[in-house]
């Protein structure tokens, strides 16, 4: 009889650091969960040989694993890659590879499977492959059932370095959905860099992208850059934010660099955008497609050294692109929603001072300024286990701008030190870093969206249409 959930917690617990890939284990599915545990770096390594027939992670054959096999993996312990916890990556450590770092999971082959970061933290991910695509923790995922969810990589020596397609999560991915996700630390590459995701393509149906954020700070030497994604094609993405700075040679964003055929609703945008040539303070340019954006804000500086080039407080370049119910701060330092392009629908948006969009304390505000009303229709719900209804956004007191929600959460941080503020001992001293309880924050300035729960369970009470 395999051991119960409650005792194989503890039991990893205390003995995480003695199991590795190298040790055969009698079962590989303690919980009978359907997912391999993993331990340790080790076995995180361990996952890229995972189609090999012979492997002991291989998801068919693994010992312990349900009749039919396994569909994936998940973590029971938080990881770091600043493995002698001497504050600095070097040859000391595991994983160092040669100054090359991490090595990507999934590049050939592809990673098809779930990936169920069970709320916990890996630390310090570096990587410093210069010449190489398709990087971040994940190389490529590909497959339909892929999933990867709850899980922050955080950490003040996070740094992800590649060439095309470079994010800190996962460097391309084509087939599965990210939810519960955030990221932090800086990341850099050449084509499609973005701080959660570099490329995101469709092949199959679309993806979705639900409860992520990315405080990263993202550069990429040609285009596009963004503050969350780096290029999307044909994903949906709903209650996210980037907090990160973006630079680009063109088509920096704040939230998404470039957008193909997407959807974005309820998110925002807090980082300043610079670029040689387009930039804008959520999108940097609509390629092709068209864009639906619902329900957003960007409040960072935009700015082109280019004199020719495109700036927009919303978007830089816009094809076919309907913007909704949105505002820009004048903070942006842009006048106008978009750069250049046909905004095909245009209704509800508007620009004001940061101060101004910090006054409302509830949606459809028409108290703060007499020029429009604020936050128009920001009013979509879900319902809690005990049949609470919560909204997607808190608005806050008089001066402080609206955030998301998260089981009832609040993801506030005002005193910008890293913690909820939920969470947090001293909310109005950033030099006070204690939180209420350890499992509140993620540390290095990312945290995790909620305490052990799933956001992707809940019951929508009003469903956004686009």
């Amino acid at each position: 009889m395999k051991l119960t959930t409650t005792l194989l917690t503890a039991a990893i617990a205390g003995a995480s650091s003695l199991l590795h890939a190298a040790d055969v284990r009698e079962d590989y599915d303690l919980n009978d969960n359907g997912l391999i545990e993993i331990n340790s770096l080790q076995d995180l390594d361990a996952m890229r040989n995972y189609r090999d027939a012979e492997y002991e992670f291989n998801l068919s054959t693994a010992a312990g694993c349900p009749e039919g096999g396994c569909t994936g993996f998940e973590l029971t312990t938080d990881l770091n890659f600043d493995t002698n916890s001497d504050g600095v990556i070097n040859a000391s450590d595991e994983f160092w590879n040669e100054g090359a770092g991490w090595e990507p999971v999934g590049g050939t082959p592809t990673f098809g499977a779930i990936f169920d970061g069970n709320n916990h933290v890996i630390r310090n991910l570096y990587i410093n492959r210069p010449e190489s695509d398709n990087v971040g923790l994940f190389g490529v995922v590909y497959s339909g059932t892929s999933h990867i969810r709850n899980l922050a990589i955080a950490g003040p020596l996070t740094s992800v370095t590649g060439k095309n397609d470079v994010g800190i999560l996962i460097g391309r991915i084509t087939r599965g959905d990210v939810t519960n996700v955030s990221t932090s630390g800086i990341v850099q590459g050449a084509i499609n860099v973005g701080g959660l995701i570099g490329g995101a393509y469709y092949e199959g149906s679309r993806r979705k992208v639900t409860l992520c954020y990315s405080t990263a700070d993202v550069s990429a030497s040609e285009s596009p850059a963004g503050g969350l994604i780096g290029f999307s094609n044909r994903t949906d993405v709903y209650q996210c934010f980037a907090k990160g700075d973006v630079t680009a040679n063109a088509k920096a964003g704040g939230f998404i660099g470039v957008t193909q055929n997407i959807s974005i609703g309820d998110s925002y945008a807090t980082g300043d955008v610079s670029a040689n040539d387009i930039a804008g303070g959520l999108i940097g340019a609509n390629d092709f497609g068209v864009l639906n954006v619902y329900f957003t804000y960007a409040t960072g500086k935009v700015s082109i050294s280019n004199s020719t080039g495109i700036a927009g407080g919303l978007i830089g370049q816009a094809n076919n692109s309907s913007i909704n119910s949105s505002h820009w701060a004048t903070e942006t330092g842009q006048q106008y929603l978009n750069g250049s392009g046909t905004i095909s629908g245009d209704d509800k948006n508007s620009s004001h001072t940061q101060a101004v969009l910090s006054c409302p304390v509830a949606a459809d505000d028409t108290d703060c300024t007499t020029d429009t009303t604020l936050y128009p229709g920001w009013t979509n719900s879900y319902t809690m286990a005990d049949d609470t209804e919560v909204g997607y956004w808190d608005f806050g007191t008089d001066g402080q701008m609206p955030v998301l929600t998260a089981q009832g959460y609040v993801l506030r941080d005002r005193d910008g030190d890293g913690i909820w503020d939920f969470n947090d001992t001293y909310p109005d001293d950033p030099s006070n870093t204690a939180p209420k309880s350890s499992s509140g924050s993620s540390g290095g300035g990312s945290l995790i969206w909620l305490l052990c729960l799933l956001p992707f369970t809940l019951r929508l009470n009003k469903v956004i249409r686009h």
